[in-house]
């Protein structure tokens, strides 16, 4: 067995803060593989087994039964040492059956048929052309860190797509055609360049069952921030004709025969107002809802920069291509 890379020992400490388990599958010595296995921080010190950790000879997979499966899936590190191709598609197969999603690492022949079984399958730069075709991605540098590099910008790019859909969704309760053509385009092209929150790699992973479009989120998006947008509209609305001095009781039905080319005279408060005083009055709401619409949305960008922390811990400054 090659030598692990100085990378791999912290790549394994990054797994364990974002709740991915790691396995190490071999067909090495398991005096070999624990070893190199307590080297780069996987298991700890000891015999074979620890409170969550287990190294498992090939010889005793066979024999194990679905209790045992579930035992020891369970735990957060298992070594399987002396395993055939057969036992490594084995030992996939069975993690799937208790809905674990698998992403799993190989570079040789015997590993194309794991490879292609795993969720995602992982081949390296240099592996055999068999396991790079039966992989799903292949990591030019042989690295085990890039892979979390990768689960970062993943969980990064997941977090900004819902917060551009918490961020142009909410106006479909106020909605003007203008402003998705004028004023929702470039800033919620700026949301997929906004940096990632800290902790992203504190969470554990996201299940199968977890989409994009939550329950949480449509809540969020029209039974709190869209009404509170709509209200703040309807209230700019509401404000021009209470500045020309019509009450908004009076207006309750008077558009089948005022506000229109050709229409009668409005009366309220003792004041008759002429069409052409209509008109210019009525254009003057429209403008004023939908000004509150794009101010309504030019402050709320700011609330669904973050998801989980303050935008000030943030950093209000970080996404210069928003501001």
């Amino acid at each position: 067995m090659d030598p692990p890379k100085e990378e791999t020992a912290e790549a394994l400490k990054l797994c364990k803060t974002a709740g991915i388990k790691v396995f190490m599958v071999t067909g090495d010595h398991d005096l070999t593989a624990a070893a190199i296995a307590k080297q780069i921080g996987l298991i700890d010190e000891g015999n074979y087994k620890g409170d969550d950790w287990e190294v498992i000879k090939g010889e005793d997979i066979n024999d194990l039964s679905e209790k045992d499966w579930d035992r020891l899936i369970a735990k957060r590190a298992l070594v399987f040492a002396r395993t055939t191709p057969k036992q490594k598609l084995l030992i996939v197969e069975e993690c799937q059956k208790r809905k674990q999603i698998i992403a799993m690492t190989g570079d040789g022949v015997n590993d194309a048929p794991a490879l292609k079984r795993a969720d995602i399958g992982v081949a390296m730069g240099s592996g055999s052309s068999v396991a790079k075709e039966a992989s799903d991605i292949i990591l030019m540098n042989d690295n085990f860190a890039s892979i979390d590099d990768g689960i970062r910008e993943g969980r990064m790019m997941f977090d900004n797509i819902k917060k551009l859909l918490g961020y142009t969704q909410i106006h479909s309760f106020p909605e003007i055609l203008a402003i998705d053509l004028r004023t929702e385009i470039w800033p919620g092209m700026a949301m997929c360049k906004e940096p990632m929150e800290g902790g992203v790699m504190e969470r554990e992973p996201r299940t199968q069952k977890k989409v994009l479009v939550s329950n949480t989120l449509l809540g969020y998006l029209y039974s709190y921030a869209g009404q509170i947008q709509s209200l703040g509209c309807l209230l700019s609305y509401c404000c021009i004709f209470w500045y020309h001095g019509i009450n908004i009781s009076d207006l309750w039905m008077s558009a089948l025969e005022s506000w229109q080319e050709g229409g009668k005279d409005f009366l309220s408060n003792g004041r008759t107002f002429s069409v052409e005083e209509q008109l210019y009055i009525n254009r003057q709401a429209c403008s004023a809802w939908q000004v509150g619409t794009v101010f309504g949305q030019f402050w709320h960008i700011y609330g669904v920069r973050t998801r989980r922390q303050s935008i000030f811990s943030h950093g209000v400054f970080r996404n210069m291509v928003k501001l």
